[in-house]
């Protein structure tokens, strides 16, 4: 199967967003999981900006930001209301 430059070039224009979207969550993902190892960067919050953005793509990557906004706010509800 050939394809022309032209029809390539027309595929990414009229695709740029969603190109762009995937590339930025897999590399916000891969920042994440590697500020789990390094002191230095947060690395939950790329992971949920890197699951954000690929939600929109990706079914799996949907249902675990799904899990993690569950579990956040039985988090929040768990320290808001803990007896002292």
């Amino acid at each position: 199967m050939k394809f022309s430059a032209y029809a390539v070039i027309g595929w990414i224009k009229k695709n740029w967003k969603r190109i762009a979207r995937i590339a930025g969550g897999f590399l916000l993902l891969a920042i994440g999981v590697i500020g789990a190892f390094i002191p230095i960067l947060q690395g939950w919050v790329f992971v949920i900006g890197g699951l954000g953005l690929l939600s929109y793509e990706f079914v799996w990557a949907r249902r675990l930001r799904d899990k993690i906004k569950k579990w956040f706010a039985f988090i929040r509800y768990r320290l808001r209301f803990k007896k002292k």
